[in-house]
């Protein structure tokens, strides 16, 4: 005999008729149902909530609560939305049929019932009903591999986030380049006529001082004059003026130094090509680019020593250089120090090598996820905040396809360094 036996399907059949109970016990019992019995639509509801039968035959006209409120009520409750009803019944028209399916029922069989008809109506609505929650799991399956999949999506995205960055930094340079240069042309066209003005303004006042006032007229327009220097405070316009200029004209040349390393960041033009490339300058252009990210997170200190040319993709080079800057300020960003951290930047070089080291003071790396910081898809930052493929990249980026190093240290005394070595001698990439 085996240990486990087969769990029969639990037919409710609720009906006042007790020779139509019978009938229907009999002809389903036979066939291995277990059949739950119910006198009226209400005890019909109770007894649903205590065995939650895989279906229910339901008359219709039963004393105390009919067959359509009982069919309604159990398919309130989330339990009742899946089991179906099967009204059992001697009506066919139309009204009836409307009234049916509207309060939830899945079919109906007509009075007088065959044993054998209704076995295979039954066995149709259980196995349909079986089916469809096996699809419906499938379907949730489904549903989680495709949630994982668009994840997977979003992280293969980043990489092309990454390279797309510097295609966006270039089309910002250029868009802004335009209207910069005439504003900067009509601004030094500006300060040039405001200088002439100036000097007709003061030639006019010394004018009035020497000019004879015993005409009545006279004296009444320099009164006037004067009444309208003080009210709109000539004196200190002309003293400001200066000093307005200069502002602005810096400001003019702080967006020109910014559109100049948006586009020496970006390098879309050479995006793929392998050219001169200086170390020292693909920091500073980096270091604009990411100011904002930096400027209320950390002190920025730079050693840059004098390094040879190497070739490169500069573009990629420049990405790499962004994504360790930006990982620095968010290491620093999470310790949550009173004041700013501080990043420290030095550049290096010896025979074989051209290097860069980014060291923050913010909390060192665990030991115990060390060796999979350049893993693709490891993040130890929040849902929805990195998609841990940036150091990954990065990896990519230095190793694979420049013949390079990259590789941290991190202690809880001194930090987080990240180091990257560029081959001086890249034969293999030379055009």
């Amino acid at each position: 005999m085996n240990s486990r036996t087969a769990k029969k399907d639990i037919i409710l059949t609720v009906d006042d008729d007790r020779f139509m109970r019978t009938i229907i016990r009999d002809a389903l019992e036979k066939n291995g149902y277990e059949v739950i019995e119910a006198h009226n639509g209400e005890e019909g509801i109770k007894k649903f909530l205590e065995v939650y039968p895989q279906m229910i035959l339901m008359d219709v006209e039963m004393p105390i609560m009919d067959g359509f409120e009982a069919c309604k009520q159990i398919k309130e409750y989330p339990q009742g939305k899946n089991t179906p009803v099967l009204f059992v019944t001697s009506r066919e028209d139309e009204d009836f049929v409307e009234q049916a399916f509207g309060c939830g029922a899945d079919d109906y069989i007509i009075k007088p019932i065959h044993s054998s008809v209704l076995r295979r109506r039954i066995r149709r609505i259980i196995d349909g009903k079986k089916a469809e929650s096996v699809l419906h799991e499938k379907n949730k399956e489904l549903l989680t591999m495709l949630e994982k999949l668009k994840q997977t999506q979003s992280q293969l995205i980043q990489r092309e986030k990454m390279a797309g960055i510097g295609q966006l930094a270039a089309g910002v340079a250029h868009e802004i380049n335009n209207p910069l240069g005439f504003v900067t042309s009509n601004f030094t066209m500006l300060g040039d006529y405001v200088k002439r003005l100036i000097y007709l303004i003061t030639a006019y006042k010394n004018f009035i001082q020497v000019v004879p006032n015993e005409d009545e007229q006279i004296q009444k327009a320099i009164l006037e004059i004067n009444q309208l220097e003080k009210e709109k405070k000539l004196d200190y316009v002309l003293e400001d003026v200066d000093s307005l200029f200069s502002e602005t004209g810096d400001g003019l040349k702080r967006v020109g130094e910014i559109v100049k390393a948006l586009r020496t960041f970006s390098r879309s033009d050479r995006a793929d090509q392998y050219e001169e490339y200086d170390l020292n300058y693909g920091l500073e252009t980096t270091l604009v680019v990411v100011r904002n990210e930096l400027k209320y997170v950390a002190e920025v200190i730079t050693d840059l020593q004098i390094v040879p040319m190497i070739k490169t993709i500069g573009s990629q080079i420049n990405q790499v250089l962004l994504n360790i800057l930006v990982n620095a300020a968010q290491a620093i960003k999470s310790a949550r120090l009173e004041e700013r951290g501080l990043i420290t930047i030095k550049t290096f070089s010896d025979e074989e090598f051209v290097g860069c080291s980014v060291t923050n003071n913010g909390p060192s790396i665990p030991e115990e996820i060390q060796s999979r910081i350049f893993e693709p898809f490891f993040t130890t930052k929040a849902v929805g905040e990195g998609t841990g493929l940036g150091l990954s990249i990065s990896y990519d980026i230095i190793v694979n396809q420049h013949g390079g190093k990259i590789f941290f240290e991190s202690t809880s005394d001194t930090g987080t360094t990240f180091t990257i070595l560029l081959p001086i001698k890249a034969s293999n990439h030379d055009s």
